[in-house]
């Protein structure tokens, strides 16, 4: 099956093969003929299969370019994934005209209310800053027939549960809603009912099942040497790029002073950045520049970087949802991943709930051993020898070279080098980082808690002002799906 199979106007179908598609992932072949026909849609599929392109297509060839007004609301958890999800909607309209505009935090809301006003089609928003500019008065929703909540698990983890009932108010009556999500807990279900109650389901395995393209390992490992470990992996598998998620800010602060210390390429992200720092974070990234990004689990939300070959759970995550969008990261747009968890020994419990949880049993890896390290560090060390020898020009060198030879045996300075290539500069072991909280007790882990905000700022007081009791949601009734 090809993109014209499912109806799509040519425009779209050429702008698609201009980016090197040709054929729909199954998510997309399952969802895009419903949301032509202006059918509500509830899909989960895992991380990385297409689901942004499953919601964008249609609505690019749904929605009126003669009507310079917003016509859909796309909302997203994180500032990263407005952006990507515009970027994605600009490139799929390319032969379209239609403009897509990303509202966020973090940025000037001035140039967002100019740029309101040059008027758009559609508009990729954050709760928290959308529901500002609704506040103000600064957005026409007038027009807005049709809204996406994309990434909704994580929306109702990050607290904005209440953020979309507010917004869903000065909606006027909607002609379709469509819901997307890597995971689909119970409770996104019974809130989405709220939203969406006539709705077609399409669900691509289970409820948390991570990626199947993804090859998933556990080594168990104190915490006190879980540096050491991290620092082998990373010499011997050689990533493309990986992601390394640990719990806190402070965490990620340290784990990258010492990985650059150890000469990595390597960025780190969390809260505390802002939205400058975090997109030059992402150009880095994706564009080779950097090779490692340390990372919360918050501030990895929405990551779309196509060659991340590696995730390693430095710190384990609390439960199956975050497993796997953690996981997701990788093995993305065809390709295979890699995903290494850390568990402490204290931690057991949490994987075997873990692999109960996902349906998947992880495979135990040993960390690389001294001995292992040594041999690739010297093979490295051949490699690059090689390499120069090849291409440098030495002649330069040779005076010295000979006024060494008449000096010191041959072996002994080719020791020397080999030394001086295999040796790091400083040693992992010497790396100490702070302690950190423990992980729920297991008795407590399967218990959601009521206050689902995150950590930083989903603990933000209620806005004030009162919404107009007028202003109600109102839905276009139709006929139940299958």
């Amino acid at each position: 099956m090809n993109f014209l199979d499912l109806q799509l106007s040519p425009d779209l179908v050429k702008a698609l093969s201009k980016k090197g598609y040709s054929q729909p992932t199954r998510i997309q072949v399952q969802t895009i003929p419903l949301l032509l026909e202006g059918k509500d849609v509830i899909g989960q599929a895992q991380t990385g299969t297409g689901k942004t392109a499953a919601y964008a297509l249609p609505l690019l060839d749904l929605l009126d370019p003669d009507q310079a007004r917003p016509q859909a609301l796309i909302l997203t958890p994180t500032r990263e994934l407005a952006s990507q999800v515009k970027g994605e909607i600009d490139s799929f309209g390319y032969f379209k005209s239609l403009k897509c505009l990303a509202i966020f935090g973090g940025v000037s809301i001035k140039d967002q209310i100019k740029a309101l006003k040059q008027g758009s089609q559609i508009l990729v928003a954050t709760p928290g800053r959308l529901l500002d500019l609704l506040q103000r008065g600064k957005v026409d929703t007038s027009g807005v027939t049709r809204l996406v909540l994309d990434e909704a698990d994580q929306m109702m983890d990050m607290g904005f549960i209440e953020d979309i009932k507010e917004i869903l108010s000065y909606l006027g009556m909607l002609q379709q809603t469509a819901l997307f999500s890597a995971t689909l807990p119970d409770e996104v279900l019974t809130i989405a009912k709220d939203f969406i109650p006539n709705y077609h389901q399409v669900s691509l395995g289970s409820k948390s099942q991570p990626a199947q393209a993804v090859s998933q390992f556990f080594t168990k490992v104190k915490d006190s040497e879980k540096f050491q470990v991290l620092h082998a992996f990373l010499q011997v598998l050689d990533p493309k790029a990986a992601l390394i998620f640990v719990r806190t800010k402070k965490r990620v602060d340290e784990m990258v002073q010492a990985l650059q210390q150890m000469t990595y390429q390597v960025e780190g992200l969390h809260s505390d950045f802002s939205q400058k720092q975090r997109l030059a974070v992402m150009h880095r990234l994706k564009t080779g520049q950097s090779k490692l990004l340390v990372a919360t689990d918050l501030a990895a939300r929405g990551l779309d970087i196509d060659h991340i070959s590696h995730v390693f759970n430095f710190d384990a995550p609390q439960d199956a949802e975050s497993y796997t969008h953690r996981i997701g990261r990788t093995g993305r747009a065809g390709s295979q991943g890699m995903a290494i968890t850390f568990f402490e020994p204290k931690e057991h419990g949490y994987l075997k709930k873990l692999e109960k949880e996902i349906g998947h049993k992880l495979q135990p890896l040993k960390p690389p051993t001294s001995s292992d390290l040594y041999y690739h560090k010297l093979d490295a060390a051949y490699q690059n020898v090689q390499s120069s020898l090849d291409q440098d020009d030495l002649v330069s060198l040779y005076p010295a070279a000979e006024d060494l030879l008449d000096h010191y045996p041959a072996k002994d300075l080719v020791a020397l080098l080999v030394k001086v290539l295999t040796e790091d500069q400083i040693s992992a072991q010497d790396v100490k980082l702070s302690p950190q909280k423990d992980l729920p007790h297991l008795e407590r882990s399967g218990k959601k808690s009521k206050n689902k905000r995150g950590p930083n700022k989903g603990q933000r007081k209620r806005r004030q002002g009162k919404v107009d009791k007028n202003k109600r949601h109102r839905h276009k009734r139709r006929g139940k799906g299958p």
